[in-house]
């Protein structure tokens, strides 16, 4: 047997005795909900016009975006979420 067979056998040997233990300890178990969870707050919405490169003025035709305004009650963060699904998490 070569050297390199030997060690990646030795090494998948401890990857697999590593989940095992880890899974009778508990260690990769998700947490629980906690009794008294803070859930974010909605604030305000937004809906923003958005001009392309070349537009010079807002017109009927000029995209709109909508935003969301979320006050997170856990840390007191402010939580921008867009209809697109992007996500701005703001320190006050």
């Amino acid at each position: 047997m070569s050297k390199r067979l030997a060690y990646v056998l030795m090494g998948t040997i401890g990857f697999l005795m590593g989940i095992i233990v880890s899974s009778q300890t508990g260690v990769l178990q998700a947490q629980g909900a906690k009794e008294e969870e803070k859930k974010p707050v909605w604030s305000h919405a937004y809906e923003l016009k958005v001009r392309k490169t070349g537009e010079q003025n807002f017109t009927a035709d000029t995209k709109k975006v909508a935003i969301e305004v979320f006050k997170d009650a856990a840390n007191g963060n402010i939580i921008y979420i867009t209809e697109g699904g992007a996500i701005a998490v703001v320190k006050p």
